[in-house]
């Protein structure tokens, strides 16, 4: 069948008044039928035409065609947006999974989404291809947990690969540093990782991560905001006496000058009138030059004369000549550097 292509002009825009005006408009197809040469599908209109070079609204789904009037599928950019047509041809809307990864297309529009998005009260993060972030993931200064599979936000306490770790409800960015969950305090390491059975300076969590209070750690005693009391004596049921200090090892750092370029001597070069013999003229301009040539080219002319020297020099030239050079200072700066440890009892190492 010979198909006749109608003179129409609806551009990849288009799509989105269509839909806002909801299947008014050229783009809806008001009869036809669906029409397969091959593996390739086209539509055709009552009496004569075809659709092609747009959106073609067609039993309640949209479809976009090439300039040939070949129905599209996969992933086509329309005027800088990208949409997801199914192997059908029909616009893909909400979740749809393209073979590798799940994407989310705006319902009415079709338009991929990117960043964060929440559908149906649960937020889910789309990577810059559009793809549906899982597992970890960093979005300006934050880390966020997506839940493998669903790709849902996680919020509250997550325990991923045997560690615990606080998502701040609502924004579900990773806690670090003192955190207060439930009237309790918990320390989460720089990593997010909760810490548990160990002194965070001067305070003690337990094995639920919770900072102690008001109770003995061995032969320490916390006091009621769970910081450490130096020098209080355990009660007899303790032992009747305070076990020596473990020292509680933090880090002491300094300053230190990093050289980025080591000094160096920049060589000055100028331009100079050069007498044959070698000699190399002084002043600025060229007339002093000049004027120091005639002074070199007279004594020259003495010596000659008076037998101090063999013959004239006969001419000069002009020519860049090295007459110095600039020094400049190495450049560097400073990093903080470890060097050592210090006990808050005073000792270090």
């Amino acid at each position: 069948m010979k198909r006749i292509k109608l003179a129409k002009v609806f551009g990849a825009v288009a799509v989105s008044a269509a839909l806002a005006l909801g299947c008014a408009g050229t783009a809806l197809a008001a009869g036809g039928g669906w029409q397969r040469s091959g593996s390739d599908w086209w539509y055709a209109y009552d009496g004569s035409g075809y659709a092609a070079s747009g959106w073609e609204r067609v039993g309640g789904a949209w479809y976009l065609f090439d300039d040939s009037g070949w129905m599209e599928t996969g992933w086509k950019s329309v005027g800088g947006t990208w949409y997801y047509l199914k192997g059908s041809g029909a616009m893909a809307e909400g979740w749809a999974h393209d073979g590798s990864a799940w994407y989310y297309l705006e319902p009415g529009s079709g338009a991929m989404a990117t960043g964060w998005k929440s559908v149906g009260s649960t937020w889910y993060y789309l990577k810059g291809s559009g793809a549906m972030a899982e597992g970890w993931a960093h979005d300006g200064s934050a880390w966020y947990y997506l839940e493998p599979g669903s790709g849902a936000m996680a919020e509250g306490w997550k325990s991923i690969g045997g560690t615990w770790y606080y998502l701040q409800p609502g924004s579900g960015a990773m806690a670090t540093g003192w955190k207060r969950v439930g009237g309790d305090w918990y320390w989460m390491d720089p990593s997010g990782a909760m810490a548990a059975n160990r002194w965070v300076g001067d305070y003690y969590v337990g094995a639920s991560g919770a900072m102690a209070t008001d109770s003995w750690i061995g032969g320490y005693y916390v006091g009621p905001d769970g910081l450490w009391v130096p020098g209080k004596q355990p009660s007899p049921s303790q032992g009747g006496q305070e076990p020596a200090h473990t020292h509680s090892w933090q880090p002491v750092y300094a300053q230190k000058w990093v050289e980025d370029e080591p000094a160096w001597d920049e060589e000055v070069w100028e331009w100079k009138i050069v007498c044959r013999c070698g000699y190399v003229t002084a002043g600025a301009t060229g007339d002093e030059m000049s004027a120091d040539l005639d002074r070199h080219n007279d004594q020259v002319r003495a010596e000659v004369e008076a037998g101090i020297r063999d013959k004239r020099c006969g001419g000069s030239i002009t020519k860049q000549v090295q007459t110095g050079t600039v020094h400049h200072d190495a450049t560097g700066h400073y990093e903080q550097v470890k060097t050592g440890e210090a006990c808050s009892c005073g000792e270090v190492r």
